[in-house]
Protein backbone atom coordinates (compact mmCIF):
# COMPACT_ATOMS: atom_id res chain seq x y z
CA UNK A 1 0.00 0.00 0.00
CA UNK A 2 3.35 2.12 0.20
CA UNK A 3 3.00 2.69 -3.69
CA UNK A 4 -0.87 4.27 -3.06
CA UNK A 5 1.09 6.85 -0.16
CA UNK A 6 3.97 8.19 -2.16
CA UNK A 7 3.40 8.64 -5.89
CA UNK A 8 6.86 9.97 -6.65
CA UNK A 9 9.60 11.95 -4.81
CA UNK A 10 10.68 15.09 -6.59
CA UNK A 11 14.00 16.95 -5.31
CA UNK A 12 13.84 14.55 -2.16
CA UNK A 13 9.85 16.13 -1.46
CA UNK A 14 7.44 13.01 -1.00
CA UNK A 15 4.39 13.76 -3.30
CA UNK A 16 1.42 11.46 -2.19
CA UNK A 17 -1.40 10.54 -4.22
CA UNK A 18 -3.47 12.79 -1.75
CA UNK A 19 -0.96 15.64 -2.75
CA UNK A 20 -1.78 14.71 -6.38
CA UNK A 21 -5.66 14.69 -5.93
CA UNK A 22 -5.88 18.04 -3.96
CA UNK A 23 -3.31 19.42 -6.35
CA UNK A 24 -5.57 18.17 -9.52
CA UNK A 25 -9.12 19.91 -7.43
CA UNK A 26 -7.28 23.44 -7.48
CA UNK A 27 -6.22 23.12 -10.65
CA UNK A 28 -9.72 22.25 -12.11
CA UNK A 29 -11.13 25.30 -9.57
CA UNK A 30 -9.13 27.65 -10.64
CA UNK A 31 -9.93 26.47 -14.14
CA UNK A 32 -13.78 26.70 -13.22
CA UNK A 33 -13.45 30.06 -11.85
CA UNK A 34 -11.10 32.14 -14.37
CA UNK A 35 -12.80 30.33 -17.25
CA UNK A 36 -16.06 31.36 -16.50
CA UNK A 37 -14.57 35.41 -15.29
CA UNK A 38 -12.58 35.36 -18.82
CA UNK A 39 -15.75 34.54 -20.37
CA UNK A 40 -16.50 35.92 -24.22
CA UNK A 41 -18.35 39.04 -24.28
CA UNK A 42 -21.70 36.89 -24.87
CA UNK A 43 -22.32 35.84 -21.38
CA UNK A 44 -24.65 33.12 -19.67
CA UNK A 45 -26.52 33.98 -16.54
CA UNK A 46 -26.81 31.39 -14.54
CA UNK A 47 -29.60 33.30 -12.71
CA UNK A 48 -31.46 33.74 -16.42
CA UNK A 49 -31.24 30.01 -16.98
CA UNK A 50 -32.46 28.81 -14.16
CA UNK A 51 -35.55 31.33 -14.59
CA UNK A 52 -36.40 30.46 -18.41
CA UNK A 53 -36.24 26.87 -17.01
CA UNK A 54 -38.61 27.42 -14.83
CA UNK A 55 -40.78 30.01 -16.57
CA UNK A 56 -41.34 26.91 -19.52
CA UNK A 57 -41.64 24.33 -17.04
CA UNK A 58 -44.80 26.53 -15.34
CA UNK A 59 -46.19 27.63 -18.59
CA UNK A 60 -46.00 23.97 -19.88
CA UNK A 61 -46.61 21.01 -17.09
CA UNK A 62 -48.59 18.69 -19.03
CA UNK A 63 -46.56 18.99 -22.29
CA UNK A 64 -43.45 18.99 -20.06
CA UNK A 65 -44.90 15.50 -18.45
CA UNK A 66 -45.41 13.64 -22.03
CA UNK A 67 -42.10 14.94 -23.14
CA UNK A 68 -40.34 13.18 -20.08
CA UNK A 69 -42.81 10.46 -20.66
CA UNK A 70 -41.50 9.99 -24.14
CA UNK A 71 -37.80 9.81 -22.95
CA UNK A 72 -37.85 7.15 -20.46
CA UNK A 73 -40.35 5.20 -22.98
CA UNK A 74 -37.15 5.23 -25.52
CA UNK A 75 -34.47 4.34 -22.78
CA UNK A 76 -36.69 1.07 -21.47
CA UNK A 77 -37.24 0.28 -25.49
CA UNK A 78 -33.23 0.59 -25.74
CA UNK A 79 -32.56 -1.64 -22.48
CA UNK A 80 -35.53 -4.40 -23.24
CA UNK A 81 -33.19 -6.83 -24.95
CA UNK A 82 -31.74 -7.09 -21.30
CA UNK A 83 -34.39 -8.94 -20.34
CA UNK A 84 -32.97 -11.77 -22.50
CA UNK A 85 -29.92 -12.37 -20.66
CA UNK A 86 -32.35 -15.32 -18.40
CA UNK A 87 -32.46 -16.82 -21.78
CA UNK A 88 -29.33 -16.42 -23.94
CA UNK A 89 -25.69 -15.60 -23.39
CA UNK A 90 -25.64 -12.28 -21.82
CA UNK A 91 -23.08 -10.87 -24.83
CA UNK A 92 -25.51 -10.85 -27.49
CA UNK A 93 -28.88 -8.94 -25.63
CA UNK A 94 -26.12 -6.41 -24.37
CA UNK A 95 -24.67 -5.88 -27.88
CA UNK A 96 -28.63 -5.50 -29.29
CA UNK A 97 -29.02 -3.10 -26.10
CA UNK A 98 -25.65 -1.31 -26.74
CA UNK A 99 -26.70 -1.46 -30.51
CA UNK A 100 -30.26 0.71 -29.89
CA UNK A 101 -28.63 3.13 -27.36
CA UNK A 102 -26.97 4.14 -30.25
CA UNK A 103 -29.12 4.30 -33.18
CA UNK A 104 -32.24 5.12 -31.31
CA UNK A 105 -31.55 6.57 -28.06
CA UNK A 106 -28.45 9.45 -29.15
CA UNK A 107 -30.13 10.39 -32.14
CA UNK A 108 -33.23 10.70 -29.42
CA UNK A 109 -31.40 13.27 -27.43
CA UNK A 110 -30.55 15.38 -30.14
CA UNK A 111 -34.28 15.37 -31.32
CA UNK A 112 -34.88 16.21 -27.67
CA UNK A 113 -32.63 18.95 -27.51
CA UNK A 114 -33.94 20.38 -30.65
CA UNK A 115 -37.78 20.55 -28.73
CA UNK A 116 -35.91 22.28 -26.02
CA UNK A 117 -34.72 24.59 -27.65
CA UNK A 118 -37.99 25.22 -29.48
CA UNK A 119 -39.72 25.82 -25.82
CA UNK A 120 -37.79 28.31 -25.01
CA UNK A 121 -38.99 30.46 -28.11
CA UNK A 122 -42.43 29.44 -26.45
CA UNK A 123 -43.81 26.13 -28.10
CA UNK A 124 -44.92 23.17 -26.37
CA UNK A 125 -41.67 20.73 -25.60
CA UNK A 126 -43.55 18.03 -26.90
CA UNK A 127 -44.10 18.22 -30.57
CA UNK A 128 -43.27 16.30 -33.65
CA UNK A 129 -39.63 17.61 -33.33
CA UNK A 130 -39.22 14.56 -31.04
CA UNK A 131 -39.81 12.28 -33.75
CA UNK A 132 -37.58 14.04 -36.64
CA UNK A 133 -35.01 12.17 -38.44
CA UNK A 134 -33.38 14.33 -40.56
CA UNK A 135 -30.25 14.42 -38.66
CA UNK A 136 -30.17 10.62 -37.76
CA UNK A 137 -26.45 9.90 -39.42
CA UNK A 138 -24.66 12.24 -37.80
CA UNK A 139 -26.32 11.94 -34.78
CA UNK A 140 -25.58 8.18 -34.52
CA UNK A 141 -22.06 9.42 -35.18
CA UNK A 142 -21.59 12.51 -32.57
CA UNK A 143 -23.21 10.34 -29.95
CA UNK A 144 -20.32 7.92 -30.86
CA UNK A 145 -17.80 10.42 -30.64
CA UNK A 146 -19.39 11.91 -27.20
CA UNK A 147 -19.36 8.35 -25.67
CA UNK A 148 -15.82 7.76 -26.47
CA UNK A 149 -14.58 11.08 -24.96
CA UNK A 150 -17.02 10.08 -21.77
CA UNK A 151 -15.13 7.11 -22.07
CA UNK A 152 -11.59 8.57 -21.62
CA UNK A 153 -12.93 10.81 -18.33
CA UNK A 154 -13.90 7.78 -16.48
CA UNK A 155 -10.57 5.75 -16.99
CA UNK A 156 -9.50 7.16 -13.38
CA UNK A 157 -12.96 6.34 -11.66
CA UNK A 158 -12.85 2.94 -13.98
CA UNK A 159 -9.48 2.25 -12.24
CA UNK A 160 -10.30 2.99 -8.69
CA UNK A 161 -13.48 0.86 -8.86
CA UNK A 162 -11.18 -2.07 -10.21
CA UNK A 163 -8.41 -1.79 -7.55
CA UNK A 164 -11.10 -1.41 -4.59
CA UNK A 165 -12.92 -4.58 -5.66
CA UNK A 166 -9.45 -6.33 -6.04
CA UNK A 167 -9.05 -5.41 -2.42
CA UNK A 168 -12.44 -6.59 -1.41
CA UNK A 169 -12.66 -9.45 -3.04
CA UNK A 170 -8.66 -10.78 -1.67
CA UNK A 171 -7.19 -11.61 -4.79
CA UNK A 172 -3.36 -11.60 -5.24
CA UNK A 173 -3.60 -13.40 -1.91
CA UNK A 174 -4.68 -10.32 0.09
CA UNK A 175 -6.75 -11.24 3.12
CA UNK A 176 -8.82 -8.71 5.28
CA UNK A 177 -6.44 -8.34 7.82
CA UNK A 178 -3.90 -7.38 5.47
CA UNK A 179 -6.51 -4.65 3.74
CA UNK A 180 -7.20 -3.66 7.38
CA UNK A 181 -3.21 -2.90 7.71
CA UNK A 182 -2.90 -1.44 4.10
CA UNK A 183 -5.25 1.10 5.03
CA UNK A 184 -4.22 2.29 8.31
CA UNK A 185 -0.61 2.20 6.58
CA UNK A 186 -2.07 4.89 4.16
CA UNK A 187 -3.47 6.59 6.74
CA UNK A 188 0.27 6.94 8.66
CA UNK A 189 -1.04 4.63 11.23
CA UNK A 190 -4.07 6.57 12.03
CA UNK A 191 -7.38 4.23 10.33
CA UNK A 192 -9.46 7.66 10.85
CA UNK A 193 -7.35 9.69 8.71
CA UNK A 194 -7.30 7.16 6.06
CA UNK A 195 -10.38 6.58 6.00
CA UNK A 196 -10.76 10.53 5.25
CA UNK A 197 -8.23 10.29 2.52
CA UNK A 198 -10.14 7.91 0.77
CA UNK A 199 -12.98 9.11 0.89
CA UNK A 200 -11.12 12.35 -0.86
CA UNK A 201 -10.11 10.12 -3.80
CA UNK A 202 -13.68 8.96 -4.15
CA UNK A 203 -14.90 12.47 -4.16
CA UNK A 204 -12.20 13.89 -6.67
CA UNK A 205 -12.53 10.85 -8.90
CA UNK A 206 -16.36 11.39 -9.23
CA UNK A 207 -15.91 14.87 -9.51
CA UNK A 208 -13.68 13.92 -12.46
CA UNK A 209 -16.20 12.27 -14.10
CA UNK A 210 -19.01 14.72 -13.71
CA UNK A 211 -16.72 17.37 -15.21
CA UNK A 212 -16.23 15.30 -18.54
CA UNK A 213 -19.68 14.89 -18.83
CA UNK A 214 -20.63 18.95 -17.93
CA UNK A 215 -18.16 19.72 -20.90
CA UNK A 216 -20.02 17.93 -23.17
CA UNK A 217 -23.25 18.59 -21.95
CA UNK A 218 -23.96 21.98 -24.61
CA UNK A 219 -22.91 19.82 -27.57
CA UNK A 220 -26.06 19.16 -29.11
CA UNK A 221 -27.93 21.78 -28.35
CA UNK A 222 -25.42 23.66 -29.68
CA UNK A 223 -25.59 21.13 -32.87
CA UNK A 224 -29.55 21.67 -33.27
CA UNK A 225 -29.39 25.27 -33.08
CA UNK A 226 -26.64 25.07 -36.09
CA UNK A 227 -23.39 26.27 -34.48
CA UNK A 228 -21.54 23.67 -33.06
CA UNK A 229 -18.34 25.88 -32.03
CA UNK A 230 -20.72 27.99 -30.11
CA UNK A 231 -19.95 26.68 -26.80
CA UNK A 232 -16.25 27.25 -27.40
CA UNK A 233 -15.08 29.78 -24.81
CA UNK A 234 -18.09 29.08 -22.79
CA UNK A 235 -17.30 25.66 -21.34
CA UNK A 236 -16.17 26.24 -17.87
CA UNK A 237 -19.32 28.51 -17.31
CA UNK A 238 -21.58 25.23 -18.70
CA UNK A 239 -19.34 23.10 -16.32
CA UNK A 240 -20.46 25.54 -13.69
CA UNK A 241 -23.91 25.76 -14.72
CA UNK A 242 -24.21 21.96 -15.02
CA UNK A 243 -23.02 21.13 -11.85
CA UNK A 244 -25.46 23.96 -10.08
CA UNK A 245 -28.05 22.07 -11.93
CA UNK A 246 -26.72 18.36 -10.86
CA UNK A 247 -27.09 19.46 -7.37
CA UNK A 248 -29.58 21.77 -7.07
CA UNK A 249 -32.51 19.25 -9.29
CA UNK A 250 -30.99 16.23 -7.68
CA UNK A 251 -31.39 17.23 -4.14
CA UNK A 252 -33.83 14.79 -3.20
CA UNK A 253 -31.39 11.85 -4.21
CA UNK A 254 -28.15 13.67 -2.29
CA UNK A 255 -30.47 13.88 0.95
CA UNK A 256 -31.22 10.42 0.92
CA UNK A 257 -27.92 9.65 0.26
CA UNK A 258 -26.67 11.71 3.44
CA UNK A 259 -29.15 9.86 5.42
CA UNK A 260 -26.99 6.76 4.34
CA UNK A 261 -24.03 7.97 5.01
CA UNK A 262 -24.68 9.20 8.33
CA UNK A 263 -25.97 5.66 9.27
CA UNK A 264 -22.74 4.27 8.00
CA UNK A 265 -19.89 6.36 8.85
CA UNK A 266 -19.81 6.37 12.23
CA UNK A 267 -19.82 2.44 12.08
CA UNK A 268 -17.11 2.75 9.28
CA UNK A 269 -15.03 5.39 11.99
CA UNK A 270 -15.25 3.03 14.94
CA UNK A 271 -15.05 -0.67 13.76
CA UNK A 272 -13.67 -1.15 10.28
CA UNK A 273 -12.15 -4.22 10.98
CA UNK A 274 -15.45 -5.48 11.93
CA UNK A 275 -16.67 -4.35 8.40
CA UNK A 276 -14.11 -5.79 6.64
CA UNK A 277 -13.95 -9.16 8.40
CA UNK A 278 -17.99 -9.24 7.95
CA UNK A 279 -18.51 -9.25 12.01
CA UNK A 280 -19.28 -5.60 12.46
CA UNK A 281 -23.54 -4.85 12.86
CA UNK A 282 -24.46 -2.69 10.07
CA UNK A 283 -27.70 -1.27 8.94
CA UNK A 284 -29.85 -3.38 7.28
CA UNK A 285 -29.03 -3.29 3.53
CA UNK A 286 -32.59 -3.23 2.63
CA UNK A 287 -33.36 -0.15 4.28
CA UNK A 288 -30.49 1.77 3.24
CA UNK A 289 -30.93 1.04 -0.27
CA UNK A 290 -34.93 1.70 0.19
CA UNK A 291 -33.57 5.22 1.77
CA UNK A 292 -31.61 5.85 -1.94
CA UNK A 293 -34.62 4.30 -4.08
CA UNK A 294 -36.92 6.65 -2.65
CA UNK A 295 -34.51 9.87 -3.21
CA UNK A 296 -34.18 8.37 -6.74
CA UNK A 297 -37.90 8.13 -7.47
CA UNK A 298 -38.33 11.65 -5.86
CA UNK A 299 -35.45 13.22 -8.70
CA UNK A 300 -37.00 11.27 -11.52
CA UNK A 301 -39.62 14.07 -12.07
CA UNK A 302 -36.76 16.90 -11.76
CA UNK A 303 -34.34 15.19 -14.34
CA UNK A 304 -35.93 17.44 -17.21
CA UNK A 305 -35.58 21.00 -15.55
CA UNK A 306 -31.22 19.82 -15.17
CA UNK A 307 -31.51 18.91 -19.02
CA UNK A 308 -33.41 22.07 -19.86
CA UNK A 309 -31.21 24.37 -17.96
CA UNK A 310 -28.35 23.46 -20.09
CA UNK A 311 -30.36 24.49 -23.03
CA UNK A 312 -31.28 27.48 -21.48
CA UNK A 313 -27.35 28.84 -20.68
CA UNK A 314 -26.49 27.35 -24.22
CA UNK A 315 -29.93 29.13 -25.62
CA UNK A 316 -28.54 32.32 -24.24
CA UNK A 317 -25.73 32.26 -26.82
CA UNK A 318 -28.11 32.27 -29.89
CA UNK A 319 -29.71 35.25 -28.08
CA UNK A 320 -26.58 37.38 -27.62
CA UNK A 321 -26.09 36.33 -24.25
CA UNK A 322 -27.13 39.71 -22.65
CA UNK A 323 -30.00 38.42 -21.23
CA UNK A 324 -29.27 39.00 -17.87
CA UNK A 325 -28.44 42.44 -18.48
CA UNK A 326 -32.10 43.23 -19.38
Amino acid sequence: MEALVTAFTLFSIRITWLHLLIGCGAILLVCIILGAAREKKKKISLGTALRDTLRVTGNGRAAMMKFYLAEILIILICLAPLLMMFEMPAPVPAAIAAALWFLLYNPARVCAADAMQASLEGESIFSLRLADGSHWGSSVWRGLVRTVQLALWAVPMAYGVYFAYRLYKGTDDIDGITVLQAIQDFGGGDVKRAILYIFLIVAGLILILMIGAACHSGARHALVLGNPRMVNGHRWKLVLGWLWATLLFMLPFWIALAAVLIQVLPILLSDLNGIIMHTASLPRSKNMLLTLAVGGLLTVPLMPLRSLMVAAMVHQLKDGGEKAAA
